[in-house]
């Protein structure tokens, strides 16, 4: 049944906090200095940098922890930008989490950040904390910190996790969610790059050994003065040299082709190409089932913590990589709005995925339905690049070994020939 929205006396406060989601977020840079102050807190003079465009902003800010006792500018500061790394991220998010979770206040668990860390961490405090003077509570100030610092996926679990009145859990919700996110993207990378770096070696070190030495060595005044350009062990090394190497740039176009459409097709034509990368076994789930499990964890979590199915679905539709599952989810959310089933839109998906999300009933069922999804797709893509994995450095493998024969046998024996015949 279609579902358009939450079904609760807060509907209208919920959609607009989602509406908040998709704010125009601040993306630019700003030059600054760096402020040494000395501050007297209830534990004590307190010694700490920060950063701020003047003087003025430079007094506001240390005040924030105590009376002011000195402040003194050290230089100017290099650019301020809006990043900030996975590492700092975990980290930021983990402890203002702990703080907020033990009933330390917002303002007072970010001054202790600002005090205790330096870099983007001491930034990001600052930030926020200027929002909150504005009136912004934590999970709105978050939004206004940029792409870089906070990805839009995880400022959105935090705002969806903050309906239920628990910020600190939907940090802590948040920080799970990009653990999870560098996990599969950290295990992704586990042997496939030396899968496809030994592979594109064994090409060259083959190519190389037929058009290159080869040529070399039947040229030779040595080989000619020997006779033995034809025969022996030469003739059938050299057929089965040029018949392997014709294999392995066959194989070597058909590998390259397969990666463009992954990376450059994308790019140039994303829905077009996805569509006819869903028509690829295998290869389909190598690419795309990533991209499907992110898309459809967060959607759960948004979903489960109270943001409804439209807003949700926009959401999602503006902060997934272009594509087809993009597409349908601008469908979906089009086809909540004129009240229609929106889960016959995701043509991206199985059809027995289709399936599940149209039997759930009501918002929890629709929540698990995804997450269940989520994590299908999760170990279908684990499982797909487990077995590829494998595939790959064994074939890398062979053309190395063929490659260490053809050179022996078309170097090494043929020299051996011409060295025999010389003598003799």
């Amino acid at each position: 049944m279609p579902i358009r929205g939450a079904a609760t006396a807060n509907t209208k406060t919920r959609q607009s906090v989602a509406k908040s989601l998709r704010e125009k977020r601040v993306n630019g840079k700003e030059k600054a200095f760096i402020y040494k102050a000395r501050v007297q807190t209830r534990k004590g003079v307190k010694a700490f940098e920060l950063e701020a465009p003047n003087e003025t902003i430079a007094r506001k800010r240390a005040s924030r922890d105590g009376r002011l006792i000195n402040i003194k500018k050290k230089g100017r500061s290099r650019t301020l930008s809006n990043t900030m790394s996975v590492n700092d991220r975990q980290v930021f998010l983990g402890r203002l989490a702990a703080m907020l979770g033990s009933g330390i206040g917002a303002g007072e668990a970010l001054s202790l950040l600002k005090i205790t860390f330096k870099g983007t961490i001491q930034r990001a405090s600052n930030r926020l904390l200027d929002r909150m003077e504005l009136g912004d509570t934590l999970p709105m100030a978050i939004q206004h910190l940029g792409p870089k610092m906070i990805p839009p996926t995880t400022a959105a679990m935090i705002q969806a996790g903050s309906h239920t009145g628990a910020t600190h859990e939907a940090l802590r919700g948040a920080l799970e969610f990009e653990r999870t996110m560098n996990e599969v993207k950290r295990n992704s990378g586990k042997g496939i790059w030396y899968a496809m770096l030994s592979f594109m070696f064994a090409i060259v070190f083959m190519l190389g050994t037929i058009f290159g030495f080869l040529p070399y060595i039947l040229d030779s005044p040595m080989m000619a003065a020997a006779g033995n350009d034809s025969g022996g062990i030469l003739g059938p090394s050299i057929q089965f040299s040029y018949a392997t190497g014709y294999v392995m740039g066959a194989l070597f176009a058909v590998f390259m082709v397969f990666i463009l459409m992954g990376t450059v097709g994308r790019k140039i034509a994303p829905t077009a190409m996805d569509r006819l990368i869903l028509k690829i076994p295998i290869y389909k789930d190598v690419v795309l089932a990533k991209t499907n499990f992110i898309a459809f964890y967060a959607l759960s979590l948004l979903v489960k913590n109270g943001v409804s199915m439209e807003e949700a679905l926009t959401l999602m539709a503006e902060n997934t990589e272009r594509g087809a599952l993009k597409t349908d989810f601008t469908k979906a959310c089009s086809a909540v709005r004129r009240g229609q089933q929106w889960h016959v839109e995701f043509s991206a998906l199985d059809p027995t995925d289709r399936a599940a999300l149209g039997a759930s009933l009501d918002r929890e069922q629709i929540s698990n339905a995804m997450n269940e999804i989520s994590i299908q797709y999760r170990q279908l893509y684990a499982a797909r690049m487990s077995s590829l994995v494998p595939v790959l450095q064994g074939i890398s493998a062979l053309f190395l070994m063929l490659a260490g024969l053809l050179m022996f046998a078309v170097t090494i024996l043929p020299m051996l020939e011409m060295s025999t015949a010389i003598l003799g």
